[in-house]
């Protein structure tokens, strides 16, 4: 008999593992879980980036992770990630943090069922409606232990179960075919980017350009609705996204403008921390200001085309160069005094003219290809939502009936 349960009816809620960052140690202690180890997209584990702590003298046992729980982020600095969770499918040896919780079923209801409840649109209306108009950036159980659904008898839980893991392991292997696929394209389209630009790179980047300075060494307290000013942030598919960037008044504006931290047409934008190489052609005349995580470049054209220039600072070879190839930090960046030395590949303006041709069709048909890819992908992460919703749905009309 399939019967309405409330959340609070069929689970135990348990907290996760506080601990300051004096506990962490860099490794031999016990890896704890964070909310980052669960992937908004997929609702899997990943194993990556573990924090370590020192194990605690008296360590609740009720703070490891046991198979069969359903891992839940609730609190993070975006809406988006509350309330994303987990099925854990095998013994980790691991305690969950703080920004997480423990979602235990009880003798009723299947862990897998659970989850792939917690993963439909019934429940993410449910999350959605709780954050609508307020800044909610921490999920208590009191706020989703009345989220209600139909629960039938355990035997029909595990035909339910074993039908949607079917259908969702033919379709997650689409997925991952797609996503080698553009990993594919991007890796091709890099590899005749370097070919093109990294030949005979013998100039230093600073010998080709008027000047390659800073933006502004101060984020502007002033808002107003007046002047845009651009951090790396607002830098996407190489274009300048200035529908959510903030606004400066003119005041500022014009002390910036005189320190030099005003793009003109046919300068470049790069970007030199965290997210070290985004990179932006500014061909057009816009009034607007960038902050210093962006470096302007200002090409001189007896030299080098502006769109060469833009391949070259996108290319994987100069990347790897401006950050020394290091990875595993938390921040990337990279100098100004650093940027300027690196040498480039700079020919004939006519092979330039050429290579810049080759490049934009390439370039063209890439971003062609992963968008095809990637609306593929998509329908497929959709599909899997109207088959959760079809099949829930099929079996209330069934037990109704």
């Amino acid at each position: 008999m399939w019967e309405s349960v409330k959340l609070s009816e069929i689970v135990t809620f348990v907290r996760g593992l506080t601990y300051s960052k004096k506990d962490e140690v860099d490794a031999n202690g016990l890896a704890v879980l964070r909310a980052t180890n669960v992937s908004l997209k997929h609702h899997k584990i990943i194993l990556d980036e573990i924090r370590f702590i020192k194990t605690p003298v008296k360590l609740n046992e009720d703070k490891l992770v046991k198979v069969g729980d359903i891992l839940m982020c609730t609190a993070s600095g975006s809406k988006s990630h509350l309330g994303k969770c987990a099925l854990v499918k095998e013994d980790l040896g691991m305690a969950f943090g703080g920004f997480m919780a423990a979602l235990r079923c009880k003798s009723s209801c299947l862990p897998e069922y659970l989850f792939y409840i917690l993963t439909s649109n019934s429940f993410m209306k449910k999350l959605s409606s709780l954050s609508d108009g307020a800044n909610i950036n921490n999920l208590k159980f009191s706020l989703i232990e009345d989220f209600e659904f139909l629960l039938p008898p355990l035997e029909e839980q595990e035909r339910i179960v074993a039908k949607l893991d079917a259908v969702f392991a033919e379709i997650d292997e689409e997925i991952k075919n797609i996503e080698f696929k553009i990993r594919n394209v991007s890796d091709l389209y890099q590899t005749i980017l370097d070919s093109a630009v990294g030949k005979n790179k013998t100039i230093p980047l600073i010998d080709v350009c008027h000047r390659i300075t800073d933006g502004s060494h101060y984020s502007p307290k002033t808002l107003s609705n007046e002047y845009p000013y651009i951090t790396v942030k607002d830098i996407c598919d190489d274009k300048i996204d200035f529908n959510n960037c903030k606004y400066i008044d003119k005041t500022c504006y014009e002390d910036l403008v005189k320190n030099n931290c005003k793009p003109r047409n046919g300068d470049l934008l790069f970007s030199k921390d965290g997210t070290v190489g985004k990179v932006s052609l500014v061909d057009y005349e816009k009034d607007f200001v960038v902050l210093s995580s962006l470096a302007i470049i200002s090409p001189n054209e007896n030299f080098i085309i502006p769109r060469f220039l833009f391949y070259t600072l996108k290319s994987k070879s100069f990347i790897d160069e401006a950050v020394g190839k290091k990875t595993g930090a938390a921040i990337r960046r990279i100098i100004l005094k650093t940027l300027k030395n690196i040498k480039i590949s700079v020919p004939e303006l006519n092979e330039q003219t050429a290579l810049i041709k080759m490049l934009d069709k390439l370039s063209f048909e890439q971003a062609k290809l992963t968008k095809s890819l990637k609306l593929k992908m998509l329908n497929m992460n959709q599909l899997k939502h109207v088959l959760l919703k079809e099949t829930l749905s099929d079996n209330e009309k069934n037990n109704a009936a």
